[in-house]
C-alpha cells in the first residue's frame, strides 16, 4: 500500500494517499474534502480538473479539528 514515512516527505497527496495518511476510508475523506472549512486543496489544470492535498496544511487542519492549535484565516 503506502508508506507513512514517505508520504510525511511529500508536498501533496493524492486523495487516496491523504486517506491513508490520517488513517480513514476514502470516501469518508471525499466527504471531508466536500465540507465547507477544508482548505488543504489544490487544484491544478484545466479549470482545476486534478486535485491534490498539502499535506502540510492537512496536518494543520486536523491540529484545528483536534482543537491543538488556532485556525488559519
Amino acid at each position: 500500500m503506502y508508506d507513512r514515512k514517505e508520504l510525511k516527505t511529500r508536498k501533496v497527496l493524492i486523495k487516496d494517499e491523504a486517506a491513508f495518511y490520517i488513517g480513514i476510508h476514502r470516501n469518508t475523506f471525499t466527504k471531508i474534502m466536500n465540507s465547507d472549512g477544508f482548505y488543504p486543496l489544490v487544484k491544478i489544470g484545466h479549470n482545476g480538473s486534478r486535485v491534490f492535498i498539502n499535506r502540510e496544511k492537512l496536518d494543520q487542519w486536523i491540529d484545528e479539528q483536534n482543537g491543538s492549535v488556532k485556525k488559519l484565516k
